[in-house]
């Protein structure tokens, strides 16, 4: 591991059952800042359940949570972000009627007052909003116009925007590329590594082996509700990821 990287958070032995059903095996995973880890496996395999364990959306049944050095005793949502974790699921988190920078500053306006009344700092918000779209290289048509109007990419990269505008440590993107087309993933796919060359970690779940071999720095295999592979990025290779997944000789390549 690079010296200059930073342990940033630490799942020991967690495991998740709900009833009549075992999620996720106790499991290890580390994740570094300035890399990206991405997660594979098929659909039920325990990825999604794993990445819960990891913002705290699901408290873990067994093990520790340990985020820079320090265990965590009550890992929830609100204790992560507070600790600059942030999640971009893919079902858009993006309000459709409001524009870019709203959305950007959605839940967290910044506000001036003036003879003791508060007024929204819009000028102070579209010019960071805007320095913050352009130095993770977002090309949106329109900071004005609707959400809405932008393309899916476009609206992607908003969602990203607005989670590294929160998460100063650990950004999680699930299946960020899913419904994009083949132009619009290659911009956000760019987002994702300024997002690791601003010293973030970054954990990416996604179904393509090619995008897994492209981008990622560390991937972990889940399958059955266990991590069956974690490989740096010189030893990844498509094939051996494939049968992994499937746990079959004969898995095809994606």
């Amino acid at each position: 591991m690079n010296s200059m990287t930073e342990l940033i958070l630490q799942l020991k032995n967690v495991s998740k059952k709900y009833v009549g059903l075992t999620a996720l095996h106790p499991s290890d995973l580390d994740l570094y800042s300035g890399e990206i880890l991405v997660i594979l496996g098929s659909n039920g395999a325990g990825k999604s359940t794993l990445l819960k364990l990891m913002c705290g959306a699901e408290s873990s049944d067994s093990g520790e949570v340990i985020f820079l050095g320090a265990q965590q005793k009550h890992w929830s949502v609100a204790t992560s972000r507070s600790l600059g974790v942030e999640v971009v699921h893919q079902e858009l988190a993006v309000v459709g009627e409001l524009n870019p920078i709203e959305n950007l500053y959605l839940g967290r306006e910044l506000v001036v007052h003036k003879r003791w009344w508060p007024f929204l700092a819009r000028r102070v918000m579209r010019k960071e909003g805007s320095d913050l779209l352009r130095s993770l290289g977002a090309q949106l048509s329109s900071l004005k116009g609707k959400t809405v109007e932008l393309s899916g990419g476009q609206r992607q990269a908003v969602a990203i925007a607005r989670a590294v505008g929160w998460g100063e440590k650990l950004i999680i993107l699930d299946e960020p590329t899913a419904a994009l087309g083949i132009a619009e993933t290659a911009e956000v796919e760019q987002m994702i590594r300024t997002l690791r060359g601003r010293g973030l970690a970054v954990v990416l779940v996604t179904h393509r082996l090619d995008q897994a071999k492209n981008l990622a720095d560390r991937v972990a295999v889940v399958r059955q509700g266990r991590i069956v592979g974690n490989f740096l990025k010189a030893d990844i290779e498509v094939g051996k990821l494939a049968i992994l997944i499937t746990g079959e000789e004969s898995a095809s390549v994606v």
